[in-house]
């Protein structure tokens, strides 16, 4: 009796066993089946996200076909469209307040600096196609990555500004051109006339001597004194004034005195102007397309940087009141001031070793003047010369620019608001980073005042036909161009 006691409890036991077994391995078939419908379900989420980001992407690329509105150059890049984003409502007349445009920077794209949502400690930007930068170790936001660093501008920024088809042949028609220069300013070397290396070379530079046979006579305007003479010219020779500094600098009396025997002389007109005869602006730019290889880490360039902005300066006190300006920014963030209105700088000239150190350089135009945009600007588009350019002047930035390749503090209604956006973005090193990537994507192409004017004479000469005119350049030169210093303010604060 015993016996089969125990025996009965054997086989209920290994009934209550089996029957464990299977309900285990039930409940494992039915977790691995949620898992899997689980992993289809998100495999099928992802799919209507990429195609529903792809419209997205279609669309907008769509909308911001390229545009050629009144007024402004033709920028035919749909790439550019992409990056500049949609910005045609602020062109000309620039929205003002204490968050202006500048904030919104070019949308990423495949040419553009993209932005990934998630980051991947220690993951440097040196190569591969989703490459991540290093999470902060501090601070409340979530930095994100720089991925896909590829070139982020493939054609050129139609634009005075810029260097464009590049690759012209060169040609040697028979014509000669002979150019004369009546009071070239000594910094303009000799050799930016040794025409050999133009695109046309059938000029030849006269120097000072006018003889029959000579074409152009130049004439530095800011060379002209009350007491010189023009030279009498034949009917066949023309006179072209040069120009490369704004009309306060020019102290010929023709500016005040339409009388002058200067001021219906010139035929054709060499200045910065971009609406000049001949335009030679100080410098031109252009693409600077690199490979994720050869591109810098520029998040940890930006949190290498220690100080906010640098301002090298030469010149105190003059008509745009930048002084003035810059005194009430320090009020609110640090502005380093260099120059012979500062400190000394230990990196030549112009301080490019300390550029390194600063997140900001204020490129600060001495007078408010039509197109007056000079090397403040250009210098920072030097190889290697990472630190974003703050503009302040009478140029036409927004117009002749690609949005985002500088902060312009024209967009800005006081001193203040500039400096606090400079502030905040300089404590976003993912922001700054991603604006610092865009603004070298160009490059200094050349130092067109000081190497390539006698090319674009030259040039001019042999594609224009020159009109027979005579320049009122009192009111060319100057009436309406300059806004005093008196008529340059901002609200208080």
């Amino acid at each position: 009796m015993r016996w089969l006691t125990r025996k009965r409890s054997v086989l209920i036991g290994g009934f209550l066993l089996v029957h464990l077994i299977v309900l285990a391995f039930n409940n494992r078939f039915q977790i691995v089946r949620y898992m899997k419908d689980r992993s289809s379900a998100l495999v099928e989420a992802s799919k209507r996200f990429r195609g529903e980001a792809r419209a997205d992407v279609a669309k907008s690329a769509e909308t911001t076909s390229p545009r050629n509105n009144a007024g402004r150059p033709d920028n035919n890049v749909s790439v550019q469209n992409s990056l500049r984003g949609d910005t045609d409502a602020r062109r000309g007349t620039p929205e003002k307040g204490d968050h202006p445009s500048d904030n919104t920077f070019p949308t990423p794209s495949d040419h553009s600096v993209s932005l990934m949502e998630t980051t991947t400690p220690g993951t440097s930007v040196s190569g591969g196609t989703s490459q991540q930068v290093s999470t902060p170790s501090s601070g409340n936001k979530t930095a994100g990555a720089i991925g896909s660093l590829s070139s982020p501008v493939e054609t050129c920024f139609r634009s005075p500004y810029f260097l464009c088809d590049q690759d012209q042949p060169k040609t040697a028609p028979n014509r000669t051109f002979k150019i004369g220069y009546y009071g070239r300013p000594h910094w303009q070397r000799i050799s930016v006339f040794n025409f050999s290396r133009c695109r046309f070379s059938n000029c030849v530079y006269q120097g000072d001597k006018v003889t029959p046979d000579t074409d152009v006579v130049l004439v530095y305007a800011v060379g002209l004194r009350d007491h010189f003479k023009p030279p009498k010219l034949l009917p066949h020779q023309m006179y072209a004034i040069t120009d490369w500094e704004p009309p306060d600098r020019v102290s010929a009396t023709f500016l005040n005195n339409a009388s002058s025997v200067w001021n219906h002389v010139f035929n054709l007109t060499i200045t910065y102007r971009v609406d000049s005869d001949i335009p030679v602006p100080y410098s031109r730019l252009k693409p600077n397309p690199k490979s994720n290889e050869e591109r810098p880490n520029y998040y940890e360039i930006a949190k290498q940087k220690n100080r906010t902005a640098l301002w090298f300066v030469t010149r105190c006190n003059v008509p745009s009141r930048r002084a003035d300006y810059v005194k009430e920014m320090q009020k609110y963030i640090d502005v380093d001031i260099y120059g012979q209105c500062g400190k000394r700088c230990s990196g030549g000239e112009y301080c490019t070793e300390d550029f390194l150190q600063y997140k900001f350089y204020l490129s600060f135009e001495n007078s408010f003047c039509t197109d007056y945009i000079t090397e403040k600007l250009f210098r920072n588009f030097a190889p290697g010369r990472h630190i974003i350019p703050v503009v302040r002047g009478g140029g036409s930035y927004d117009k002749y620019f690609p949005k985002g390749l500088f902060i312009n503090a024209a967009h800005f209604k006081t001193p203040k608001a500039l400096a606090l956006h400079l502030k905040e973005l300089a404590s976003d090193p993912m922001q700054y980073s991603k604006q610092l990537a865009f603004k070298d994507s160009y490059v200094l192409g050349e130092d067109t005042l000081l190497h390539e004017a006698g090319c674009e004479i030259c040039t001019y000469f042999n594609t224009q036909v020159a009109q027979p005119k005579k320049y009122d350049m009192k009111k060319w030169l100057y009436d309406g161009h300059c806004k005093k210093a008196s008529e340059i303010s901002w609200p208080a604060e």
